[in-house]
């Protein structure tokens, strides 16, 4: 789901079965009153299934939006990442597009795709991308003119671990930020690199994550007034916490981190930050209080009294 600068509300979603799967979409102009008929952005000819969609929306109009394929025309190629684009609210998709490798002796399956854009509509997706014989990396393309070229792909983990999870977020000008799940020696830790000429070149890796507090799982990243970025991770040990770190100098550096729903037990959260700079989470959570003699989960959100400072 995504928001333009106009307040057009979008939303995707996969739909079909057994083997014609594809990546539906419609909007809203009413917020959420009413919404367009269904229609399928991912159908090629070539295309035996899509999965697993993102969504990005920017300036007023513009919508991306990338998702896990398969490509019949190169026989035996694992699963692909796969983009498309709208500049008309969605009336019209351009053709998807193949952004991660086509499968060669180094490279194989890609996953987890990622994808945001800024006001000016410069583009960018992220996927994680196995090697034959090797750990999985995370990488990230660029696109200037609209999707209709992309950069050569940047390898954010430089193979330095077992990455994943990528997630990504973007804002003028040229700014890039990017959180991944990376094995490091003793946990899985969330990771952060930050880009500001356009995803071209990065920072240094900087762990956000609580280091020797158990596996840490990337869940969102957000920006909100200019240079304020913030990131949410699960942290499992011994049950299951979201934390929070956020800068505000456009990732130079972060503010301690700290448990963002004020209580243990909580799960798979995700966040937004609005022009002010005031954070909105949901996030999985425990409602048993609602029958004692049963465990329920739910979704429960959280927002700032203010902004954050």
């Amino acid at each position: 789901m995504a928001v333009d600068a106009a307040g057009t509300l979008y939303v995707v979603w996969v739909y079909g079965g057994p083997s014609d799967f594809g990546i539906y979409f419609v909007r809203s102009t009413d917020a959420g009153g009413t919404f367009t008929a269904p229609k399928n952005i991912s159908r090629t000819a070539e295309s035996t299934g899509a999965f697993v969609p993102e969504l990005a929306a920017g300036a007023v109009g513009e919508v991306i939006a990338v998702w896990l394929d398969e490509y019949e025309p190169y026989p035996g190629q694992s699963e692909q990442i796969f983009f498309t684009r709208s500049t008309d609210s969605g009336d019209t998709f351009s053709a998807p597009v193949q952004v991660s490798f086509r499968w060669t002796p180094e490279w194989s399956a890609s996953s987890g795709p990622a994808v945001s854009t800024d006001a000016l509509a410069q583009l960018y997706a992220g996927w994680d991308q196995g090697r034959i014989g090797a750990a999985p990396d995370v990488l990230l393309v660029a696109s200037y003119d609209g999707g209709q070229t992309f950069s050569a792909p940047v390898n954010l983990s430089e193979g330095l671990g077992a990455s994943g999870r990528l997630r990504i977020a973007s804002e003028t000008p040229s700014r890039v930020y990017a959180i991944w799940q990376m094995l490091r020696p003793r946990s899985w830790e969330t990771m952060f690199r930050r880009s500001l000429d356009g995803g071209a070149t990065f920072s240094e890796l900087k762990r956000l994550s609580r280091g020797g507090h158990g596996s840490s799982i990337p869940q969102g990243i957000a920006v909100g007034r200019p240079e304020q970025v913030c990131a949410v991770w699960e942290e499992v040990n011994k049950g299951f916490d979201i934390f929070m770190r956020c800068s505000f100098n456009g990732g130079e550096n972060f503010r301690k981190e700290f448990n963002a729903t004020g209580r243990r037990g909580h799960f798979e959260g995700d966040i937004a930050l609005d022009a002010a700079g005031s954070a909105y989470l949901v996030f999985g959570c425990s409602l048993r209080g609602v029958n004692p003699d049963y465990w329920w989960w739910g979704v429960c959100f959280r927002r700032s009294l203010e902004p954050l400072q």
